[in-house]
């Protein structure tokens, strides 16, 4: 379908993202300046993605690169994958192998991981070995590689080992022990009540509740309406 973008036509267009535009013409997608309406990087590539942190994915054949808002390219075309940025760095894969980025397109962690996780507050969930495990942006072990999972993570994040999860922090401290079936994390803390407030839905030896701000389980039923009842006793 045609598109119109300030009386242009192009064939397709994506939504701004920091103040430029990516568009579609003739079967290439380069970016335009939000305000100004010009071609800021050149409509040469086969698909583009948002910018983010300044930097955008382009593609070119079946390889991704970054382009950061000069038009520049900051890597080249040689990995198998490649991830937004955040926090300053991103994922990059190559040969099933993971490692990271920063914006000048240098290698700052090694690729030497089976997975990882986007960067946030200066740390991120990478796996080696079958085992996940935390680093900080110098590439420094914080959290030991002993779990099958970390999920969610974020300010708290979710482990899991022989299919018990809990909960843990940045740096490895185990908030709630690691003795749940099933737990959420419900990542922004809400309140049920004027008096209670929970952080996570759980399951211990088969019965259902909730952990609190205080890292409490608090055993209880959830009714029709979706409110959490703890057990009264």
């Amino acid at each position: 379908s045609i598109c119109f973008l300030f009386g242009v036509e192009y064939d397709k267009i994506w939504t701004a993202s920091e103040k430029f535009i990516a568009v579609k013409l003739n079967g290439k997608w380069g970016y335009i300046d939000e305000k100004s309406r010009e071609v800021v990087i050149p409509l040469e590539y086969d698909d583009a993605g948002d910018f983010k942190e300044g930097i955008a994915l382009v593609k070119l054949g079946e390889k991704w690169i970054y382009v950061n808002k000069n038009g520049e390219e900051i890597t080249s075309f040689k990995y198998d994958d490649t991830y937004a940025f955040n926090d300053g760095f991103a994922q990059v894969v190559s040969g099933g192998r993971w490692g990271y980025i920063d914006k000048t397109g240098k290698e700052v962690i090694p690729l030497i991981y089976n997975g990882g996780g986007a960067f946030i507050k200066g740390y991120t969930r990478v796996k080696l070995n079958g085992k996940w495990g935390v680093i900080n942006k110098k590439g420094q072990v914080i959290v030991p590689f002993i779990y099958d999972e970390i999920n969610r993570f974020n300010e708290i994040a979710e482990v899991t080992i022989n299919g018990k999860k809990g909960l843990m922090n940045y740096d490895g401290k185990i908030l709630f022990p690691i003795i749940c079936e099933d737990l959420n994390y419900l990542a922004l803390e809400w309140e049920n009540d004027e008096n209670s407030l929970y952080i996570a839905n759980a399951s211990i030896d088969g019965k259902h509740g909730y952990i609190d701000k205080n890292y409490k389980f608090v055993p209880g039923t959830t009714n029709r309406q979706g409110i959490f009842i703890p057990d009264k006793n």
